[in-house]
Protein backbone atom coordinates (compact mmCIF):
# COMPACT_ATOMS: atom_id res chain seq x y z
CA UNK A 1 0.00 0.00 0.00
CA UNK A 2 1.22 3.59 -0.76
CA UNK A 3 1.84 4.38 3.12
CA UNK A 4 4.35 7.35 2.65
CA UNK A 5 2.12 10.65 1.65
CA UNK A 6 5.18 11.27 -0.63
CA UNK A 7 4.63 8.16 -2.89
CA UNK A 8 0.79 9.62 -3.18
CA UNK A 9 1.43 12.80 -4.78
CA UNK A 10 4.93 14.88 -4.94
CA UNK A 11 4.44 17.99 -3.23
CA UNK A 12 6.58 20.13 -1.17
CA UNK A 13 6.63 19.42 3.04
CA UNK A 14 4.61 20.87 5.25
CA UNK A 15 6.20 23.81 6.72
CA UNK A 16 6.75 24.15 10.33
CA UNK A 17 4.75 27.92 9.92
CA UNK A 18 1.90 26.27 8.51
CA UNK A 19 0.91 23.60 10.19
CA UNK A 20 2.35 22.45 13.38
CA UNK A 21 2.69 19.64 15.76
CA UNK A 22 -0.59 20.91 17.80
CA UNK A 23 -2.91 20.86 14.73
CA UNK A 24 -1.38 17.49 14.22
CA UNK A 25 -3.04 16.65 17.64
CA UNK A 26 -5.86 18.34 17.15
CA UNK A 27 -6.60 16.70 13.91
CA UNK A 28 -5.68 13.55 15.35
CA UNK A 29 -8.07 13.96 18.16
CA UNK A 30 -10.80 14.25 15.68
CA UNK A 31 -9.59 11.50 13.65
CA UNK A 32 -9.69 8.92 16.31
CA UNK A 33 -14.03 8.57 16.72
CA UNK A 34 -14.05 8.64 13.53
CA UNK A 35 -11.76 5.87 11.95
CA UNK A 36 -9.52 4.27 14.50
CA UNK A 37 -7.58 2.51 12.37
CA UNK A 38 -6.95 5.38 10.38
CA UNK A 39 -5.64 7.32 13.79
CA UNK A 40 -3.05 4.18 14.07
CA UNK A 41 -1.75 4.57 10.44
CA UNK A 42 -1.68 8.29 10.65
CA UNK A 43 0.37 7.99 14.30
CA UNK A 44 2.70 5.34 12.85
CA UNK A 45 3.37 7.48 9.80
CA UNK A 46 4.39 10.59 12.18
CA UNK A 47 6.60 8.48 13.84
CA UNK A 48 8.17 7.29 10.82
CA UNK A 49 9.42 10.71 10.79
CA UNK A 50 6.77 11.26 7.31
CA UNK A 51 5.69 14.65 8.29
CA UNK A 52 8.89 15.61 10.10
CA UNK A 53 8.05 16.28 13.30
CA UNK A 54 10.56 14.80 15.86
CA UNK A 55 10.03 11.93 17.81
CA UNK A 56 9.95 14.33 21.01
CA UNK A 57 7.07 16.18 19.79
CA UNK A 58 5.19 12.88 17.97
CA UNK A 59 5.37 11.50 21.73
CA UNK A 60 4.10 14.71 23.19
CA UNK A 61 1.05 14.69 20.95
CA UNK A 62 0.34 11.28 22.12
CA UNK A 63 0.20 12.66 25.93
CA UNK A 64 -2.04 15.29 25.07
CA UNK A 65 -4.24 13.18 23.00
CA UNK A 66 -4.32 10.53 26.09
CA UNK A 67 -4.88 13.59 28.46
CA UNK A 68 -7.66 15.19 26.11
CA UNK A 69 -9.71 11.75 25.16
CA UNK A 70 -8.73 9.84 28.46
CA UNK A 71 -6.83 6.55 28.65
CA UNK A 72 -10.19 4.67 29.16
CA UNK A 73 -11.15 5.94 25.98
CA UNK A 74 -8.10 5.55 24.38
CA UNK A 75 -8.27 1.98 25.04
CA UNK A 76 -11.87 1.63 24.13
CA UNK A 77 -11.41 3.40 20.49
CA UNK A 78 -8.18 1.22 19.91
CA UNK A 79 -8.38 -1.91 21.26
CA UNK A 80 -9.71 -4.12 18.80
CA UNK A 81 -7.72 -2.32 16.16
CA UNK A 82 -6.14 -4.33 13.11
CA UNK A 83 -4.98 -1.76 10.98
CA UNK A 84 -5.51 -3.66 7.59
CA UNK A 85 -6.50 -1.85 4.78
CA UNK A 86 -9.54 -2.62 2.59
CA UNK A 87 -8.16 -1.95 -0.71
CA UNK A 88 -4.94 -1.93 -1.61
CA UNK A 89 -3.39 1.45 -4.25
CA UNK A 90 -0.91 0.26 -6.50
CA UNK A 91 -1.33 3.64 -8.50
CA UNK A 92 -0.96 7.05 -7.52
CA UNK A 93 -4.48 8.93 -6.61
CA UNK A 94 -5.88 11.43 -9.30
CA UNK A 95 -6.00 14.37 -6.63
CA UNK A 96 -8.05 17.51 -8.32
CA UNK A 97 -6.31 20.96 -7.65
CA UNK A 98 -9.62 21.64 -6.09
CA UNK A 99 -9.35 19.72 -3.55
CA UNK A 100 -6.21 20.74 -2.50
CA UNK A 101 -6.90 23.91 -2.48
CA UNK A 102 -9.34 23.25 0.24
CA UNK A 103 -7.00 21.48 1.93
CA UNK A 104 -4.45 24.03 1.36
CA UNK A 105 -1.92 21.84 0.72
CA UNK A 106 -1.64 20.42 3.49
CA UNK A 107 -0.02 16.74 2.82
CA UNK A 108 -0.89 15.31 6.73
CA UNK A 109 -4.79 16.23 5.93
CA UNK A 110 -4.30 14.65 2.30
CA UNK A 111 -3.04 11.95 4.03
CA UNK A 112 -5.50 11.48 6.67
CA UNK A 113 -8.58 11.12 3.93
CA UNK A 114 -6.82 8.95 1.88
CA UNK A 115 -6.05 6.86 4.78
CA UNK A 116 -9.57 6.85 6.36
CA UNK A 117 -10.78 5.76 2.70
CA UNK A 118 -8.16 3.17 2.31
CA UNK A 119 -9.06 1.33 5.61
CA UNK A 120 -12.96 1.84 4.73
CA UNK A 121 -14.29 4.54 6.93
CA UNK A 122 -17.58 4.78 5.52
CA UNK A 123 -19.27 7.08 8.42
CA UNK A 124 -19.72 10.07 6.58
CA UNK A 125 -20.96 8.47 3.00
CA UNK A 126 -24.20 8.16 2.47
CA UNK A 127 -26.62 4.79 3.79
CA UNK A 128 -27.22 4.64 -0.48
CA UNK A 129 -23.09 4.95 -1.26
CA UNK A 130 -22.27 3.06 1.54
CA UNK A 131 -24.27 -0.22 0.44
CA UNK A 132 -23.00 0.06 -3.00
CA UNK A 133 -18.88 0.93 -2.12
CA UNK A 134 -19.91 -2.25 0.37
CA UNK A 135 -20.77 -4.54 -2.60
CA UNK A 136 -18.03 -3.64 -4.62
CA UNK A 137 -15.24 -4.10 -1.90
CA UNK A 138 -16.61 -7.46 -1.23
CA UNK A 139 -17.44 -7.99 -5.20
CA UNK A 140 -13.80 -6.67 -6.11
CA UNK A 141 -15.57 -4.90 -8.92
CA UNK A 142 -17.35 -1.31 -9.54
CA UNK A 143 -16.66 1.70 -7.37
CA UNK A 144 -15.53 1.99 -3.84
CA UNK A 145 -16.92 5.49 -3.17
CA UNK A 146 -16.47 7.40 0.38
CA UNK A 147 -17.16 11.02 1.53
CA UNK A 148 -15.36 13.45 4.49
CA UNK A 149 -16.95 16.71 5.49
CA UNK A 150 -14.28 19.24 5.06
CA UNK A 151 -14.80 22.71 5.65
CA UNK A 152 -18.36 22.38 4.75
CA UNK A 153 -17.42 20.63 1.91
CA UNK A 154 -17.95 16.92 0.66
CA UNK A 155 -14.39 15.69 0.17
CA UNK A 156 -15.07 12.45 -2.77
CA UNK A 157 -12.56 9.31 -2.98
CA UNK A 158 -13.12 6.79 -5.44
CA UNK A 159 -11.55 3.76 -5.98
CA UNK A 160 -12.75 2.06 -9.29
CA UNK A 161 -12.04 -2.00 -9.16
CA UNK A 162 -11.17 -3.90 -10.84
CA UNK A 163 -7.81 -1.60 -11.14
CA UNK A 164 -7.46 0.34 -7.76
CA UNK A 165 -7.87 3.38 -10.05
CA UNK A 166 -8.39 6.48 -7.08
CA UNK A 167 -9.54 10.07 -7.60
CA UNK A 168 -9.97 12.09 -4.68
CA UNK A 169 -12.55 15.14 -5.94
CA UNK A 170 -14.69 17.77 -4.71
CA UNK A 171 -18.89 17.00 -4.91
Amino acid sequence: MLSNIREVRKCKTVTRKNYIIDDFTQDMILLLPKSPKSFVHILTMALSDVFQFTESEVHSSINTIAKEVTEDVLKAHLSNVTPTAVVELSKHPEIKPDVLELLNNNDVHVAMILARHLFGDLSETNCVQKKLSEAALKSGSGRYVTHYNYQARSVCVETLFPGCKSTIFLV
